[in-house]
């Protein structure tokens, strides 16, 4: 698996499962160049997410809340 398109509820659910975060907050990370996403035809958002390139849950919600 290289790249997966993932809904902001998606994401939390896969990333952050019980931690509080919100679809907003998602949001709010893509608005602020954070997060990578692309928006459907229909105006919705996804999470482009590179599954090659490994990432360390904690310091990334860390680096997110510190910013």
């Amino acid at each position: 698996m290289a790249v997966r398109k993932l809904k902001p509820s998606q994401y939390i659910d896969e990333f952050y499962p019980g931690g509080g975060i919100t679809p907003q907050t998602v949001r709010n990370w893509i608005r602020k160049k954070k997060l990578q996403a692309e928006r459907t035809p229909g105006g919705h958002l996804l999470i482009v997410v590179n599954d090659n390139k490994p990432a360390d849950n904690v310091t990334k919600l860390v680096s997110f809340l510190e910013s």
